[in-house]
Order: C-alpha cells, then structure tokens, then sequence
C-alpha cells in the first residue's frame, strides 16, 4: 500500500544507466616491481558481475598510480608467474585462490572469516583484515606485528556518475541480489510497510513484483544511485556481522554522502559515527527510514571520510609493507 501510494504521487522512477562500459582489462601500471593480486573472481563473463572485481581493479590502479606494476589472476589461474612478478597479494573471500606467485606473500581478507583456518595464514609475510575485531583476535594468535587492519573502501575514480531520475529520493532502495538467501534487511522493510525499491537479480517470487525494479545496474549507475536514493538500506552475511567485517557498501554510500541504514556490527560507531545507523526490528528499521530520508551528510564530513577511507588510503598502506619487505616503488 505504501509503495502504491509514493508512485500515485511521484510516478516510478527510471533506473539509470547503462552508463558505464567496464574496463577488462587486469594489468595496470607500466613501470616498478610487478604486484599479483590473486583474487577469487572467476575468469570469463561470469566474474565480470562479481564487486570483488570492481574492488580489485580499483586497488589495481590505485597501486600503478604508487610506482607498481600489477596483475590480476582470476581464479582458478594457478602457478602463474612472470618475469618481473615480485610479490603476491591474495584477496580472501569465499574461496581461497591459488598463492603460488612470486614471494612475499601478502593476504587481505575481506570477507567470510568462518571459511579461513588459521593453519592457511602460517605462509604470508603480513596479514591485512578487514575488520578491528578479527584483526586483534589473529594478532593475538600470530604474534604482534604480523596483523594489520585494512577495511573496505570505496574506488575515488567511480565517485562521478550519471544523472538519476529524482523520483529515487523518494523512496528506500536496496541494491542487492537475492543470493537466494533470506535478505533480513528487506524482509524487515516488507513487515514494517515501507515503501521499498529493490535493484538486483533473483528475487522473482521472494518480494511483491511491484518492489523489484530492475535486474541489475553497472556499478557506476549503482554508486550514482546511492547518492540520490531516499535512503539506501543494507545487510551482512551473518558471518561477517558477527566477527565485524564491514560490508563494502556502507564505504560506497556514505562516500556519496549519504547515511546508511543497516543491521549492527561490531566496530560500526567507530567507524563510521552516526552516518550509519543500526536497527534491530522491523519498527526500528521504519522508524530510521523516516528520520533519514533525504538526508546528507555535512560535505567536510565527507570530505574527511574519502581521505581515510579511499583504495587510495589502502594503497598507501599496502605500499608501505612492501617496501619494508624489501618491494619498494619509486612512486609517491
């Protein structure tokens, strides 16, 4: 009832986009030691869908912009090294890629911590993870100095993006797939009545037909959009929730300026102060949805947010580790 309401008022929005032709390409950089970043994204088209991969290009450009060169094998490559490869980077998420590249061995694990043992993190010269609360349990287990926080970020050369139709800041979006998974987030939005868009694949027959507005949307339409929703909502996967692993789209929204409503997380007030804000009932979630619609955060907040929390920030980090373990740029 309430989703028919908004659209007798202000009409169905139009999604925006396509906007964006992805680059396929996964070398960057044409000068300085080469990085492998071996990544769970599988080759071919299927993993042109996957965000990881919009992450680790980002960080591919990121590093070329600080004197490396970089490569990225996509799973399932293995023992694939080159002339040139001086250090391994393996991005951790739902499967572990092959690491048999060239010495040091870096990891940064960025999601699922339940589908890690401990015995895989004996190889790696240093250990990045993507939430203080892991970070300081594996420290204590590993030895001080082996672990390193290094959280999501959001990708500053996506922040332009295309005009979106102004009838998105009327409404709650969540951009998503179904994952043939319960998504709490939106079942919550369904109890309490609002007047919810969702973007995504494969919720046929899980919400209303009239909530599901489109399939998909390239991802700088998707960033676009985030910026000029009402209000965007989010989940976790319950195990990042529990060990505080922070979801990549909180890094996305808040960086356009807008806050986040979402389910809690350790570490999520540290993070990022009140611009994310956390529910834990149905009525809870209406009541966040009405308080923020249309809200913007103050653009020196912002501003200050992008400087801490950009692949840029990450890069810099990651370069630094480097050049301790004997891999060093003559980049900035």
């Amino acid at each position: 009832m309430a989703l028919a309401l908004a659209e007798a008022r202000w009409g169905r929005p139009k999604a925006p986009g396509p906007s964006e032709t992805p680059s396929l390409s996964d070398e960057f950089g044409h000068s300085g030691p080469r990085i492998v970043i071996k990544t769970p994204v599988p080759e071919g088209p299927q993993g042109e869908a996957w965000g990881d991969l919009s992450l680790v290009r980002g960080l591919g450009r990121a590093l070329a912009t600080r004197g490396y060169r970089v490569r990225i094998d996509r799973w399932p490559q293995r023992g694939l090294v080159r002339a040139g490869d001086a250090a391994t980077l393996v991005l951790r998420g739902r499967r572990l890629p092959d690491w048999s590249g060239p010495r040091p061995h870096l990891l940064w694990c960025i999601s699922h911590p339940d589908e890690l043992e401990l015995a895989e993190l004996e190889g790696y010269a240093h250990i990045f993870v993507a939430s203080l609360v892991t970070a300081e349990r594996w420290g204590r287990r590993l030895g001080e100095g082996r672990v390193g926080v290094l959280l999501q970020a959001f990708d500053e050369t996506r922040l332009t993006g295309v005009e979106v139709d102004p009838r998105w800041a009327h409404y709650p979006v969540f951009v998503g797939n179904s994952r043939f998974v319960r998504r709490p987030v939106v079942e919550d939005a369904l109890t309490a009545g609002l007047p919810l868009l969702v973007v995504g694949r494969a919720w046929q027959g899980r919400i209303p037909s009239s909530m599901w507005h489109t399939p998909g949307l390239p991802n700088n339409d998707a960033l676009a959009l985030y910026g000029q929703a009402g209000v965007v909502l989010n989940d976790h996967w319950p195990d990042m929730a529990r060990h505080g692993f922070l979801s990549n789209r909180l890094f996305d929204v808040v960086a356009r300026g807008r806050p986040v409503v979402t389910d809690p997380v350790p570490t999520m007030e540290e993070v990022f102060g009140d611009a994310v804000l956390p529910f834990t009932t149905p009525s809870e979630l209406r009541a966040r949805v009405e308080a923020n619609m249309g809200v913007r955060l103050p653009p020196e907040r912002v501003e200050v947010f992008r400087e801490r929390h950009g692949l840029q920030a990450r890069a810099e980090v990651l370069a630094a580790t480097l050049a301790q373990l004997g891999v060093a740029s003559e980049g900035p």
